[in-house]
């Protein structure tokens, strides 16, 4: 008898086959209970080796082994005649029909969550817009440089139509526009673009300068931003990938927006928490009071507004750092606090600000299960929102995912960063090098961050960094100018040991490994800065 013959009639075949749809089955299930369940990746990892291994091992027991009406025997024992070799056959095709309707069922039932990824899931919730990218204008006058006005329009449309996230009106067409008669916006839509990419270049000694505008169909302004970079030709390209970056998440979050706002607040709601924003993001904590009226005044006129109740968390969170630390903290306030920013979330998924403060809140007070929820949950709903993901970046650090935190700390800067999100970004990576060891790297790090922006958030995690890196010098100066804009702030206040707590678990680790002259943790390092 061949081979072939003797593994099929020892029923190793119908073995592998109904072991192949068991496992398959079995992986389903496991990476939906697991995930709900937040168990960490290498339990999934152990039940796919076991998968693997147990494969082989039950060929093997297929052939040598028989399943009769008086138990499981060798197959060494039967006759190749025997009458349990066929009853087995259809016993086992029995369990491969059962377990492939199973597996029929499991998919009708879960094909959305399998199929349906985070691309699937934005495309679904926006319209595909198209932009129109029209000439740049050469602001110096001169004719020598219509070549680097050209060049960044070129530039900018192949990079857009590179990065596939909506239809861009070909260059040709482009072109075009400055022999029509017909303006700007109605040159766009003449083509159906929903939006169009207007701006001017102009390259000095000191640099090349560029002005970009993004406007939408209604010629309403969506985005507009200034740059400017050293002089030097080959920059030219730098520019054209970070306004790439840039357009690309200024379209996806103004096509968010319009799809989620269907009617606008009334404007003297507006007015109130637009002055009262602007007194929160000064980060002065002498207007504190009048920052609060106005996000009340705006609450009171309409309590539906979400980006009042975040602003009046955001509010609340700066007031709290910045005061004296009492000896036992009322836990309510900061449960106020969640509610704000609870309630934004709940008139607004898509606030990126709102569930990026939440989620930084719940880490607060140790509800890390549902910090964590809020941030996936977010972040699959508005995952172009770069202040979401650099949110999500400082909770992941909380939690010990480093690398996690870098792919979104990446993505911050891909998405385009306002200054505080980019010194975030390179703070982030300063704690990253100090984890690995490498001290220079995390030097140079702290210092780009303070050096973009320092505010009431970062600057205390910088004086840490400094200081454990070995610069205690910069870190005693930085410390001085902090304490003259915040002189309560306190490294014991739970609101910024958010920030605290992986240099504190660098330096715990430190100590396991026998690195005694160091400090214990943040406390030690504010309270040695403040005796010198």
């Amino acid at each position: 008898m061949s081979l072939f013959n003797e593994l099929k009639r020892r029923n190793v075949f119908r073995v592998g086959s109904a072991y192949i749809v068991i496992a398959w089955l079995v992986m389903q299930v496991a990476d939906v209970v697991l995930n709900n369940l937040e168990l960490p990746g290498w339990v999934f990892q152990l039940i796919l080796v076991s998968i693997v291994i147990g494969f082989p091992v039950t060929l093997l027991l297929a052939w040598v082994y028989e399943l009769t009406p008086d138990g499981i025997k060798k197959e060494s024992e039967l006759s190749e005649s025997a009458a349990t070799v066929p009853k087995t056959a259809h016993r086992l095709n029995y369990v491969i029909i059962a377990v492939l309707i199973l597996a029929v069922v499991y998919y009708a039932i879960f094909k959305d969550r399998v199929d349906v990824g985070e691309q699937d899931s934005l495309q679904t919730l926006v319209a595909r817009p198209s932009v129109i990218v029209f000439p740049f204008a050469n602001a110096s006058g001169q004719e020598d440089q219509d070549y680097l006005a050209f060049g960044l329009t070129d530039e900018l449309i192949t990079g857009l139509q590179r990065s596939r996230n909506f239809p861009v009106i070909s260059r040709s067409a482009s072109l075009e526009f400055s022999q029509s008669e017909l303006g700007a916006s109605e040159y766009a839509a003449s083509l159906g673009a929903s939006y169009r990419v207007e701006g001017s270049i102009s390259a000095a000694d000191d640099g090349i300068r560029v002005l970009a505008t993004l406007s939408g169909a209604g010629d309403n302004q969506v985005w507009a931003e200034r740059f400017q970079h050293v002089a030097d030709t080959t920059r030219l390209f730098e520019v054209a990938d970070e306004l790439v970056a840039k357009v690309s998440a200024a379209v996806m979050q103004s096509e968010i927006h319009r799809v989620q706002r269907t009617e606008y607040p009334p404007a003297d709601a507006w007015e109130h928490f637009i002055k009262g924003i602007n007194e929160t993001g000064a980060l002065d904590p002498g207007k504190y009071e009048n920052a609060r009226w106005h996000l009340e005044q705006a609450i009171e006129i309409d309590p539906d507004m979400a980006e009042v109740w975040a602003a009046m968390g955001l509010l609340e969170v700066e007031n709290l750092i910045s005061q004296p630390l009492l000896e036992e903290s009322d836990p309510e306030q900061f449960y106020t606090i969640i509610d704000y920013f609870r309630r934004s979330h709940e008139l607004n998924p898509f606030n990126g600000s709102a569930c990026g403060c939440l989620g930084y809140m719940l880490s607060v007070v140790g509800k890390k299960g549902e910090a964590r929820a809020v941030f996936e949950q977010a972040v699959e709903a508005n995952p172009l929102s770069s202040g979401l993901r650099s949110d999500y970046a400082a909770f992941l650090l909380w939690d010990g995912r480093f690398e996690e935190a870098m792919e979104n700390n990446d993505l911050v800067e891909k998405l385009g960063s306002t200054r505080f999100e980019s010194a975030s970004v390179w703070l982030n990576r300063s704690i990253v090098a100090l984890a690995e060891g490498n001290n220079a790297e995390a030097l140079e790090a702290v210092n780009r961050a303070m050096f973009i922006n320092q505010n009431i958030y970062h600057t205390p995690t910088a004086v840490a960094v400094l200081y454990v890196a070995g610069d205690r010098a910069a870190a005693a100066r930085l410390y001085n100018e902090m304490r003259q804009s915040y002189p309560d702030l306190s490294p014991r206040n739970p609101l910024l040991y958010t920030f605290f707590k992986p240099i504190d678990e660098i330096l715990a680790r430190q100590r396991e490994l026998g690195v005694v002259d160091g400090p214990a943790d943040t406390d030690e390092i504010y309270r040695v800065l403040s005796q010198n």
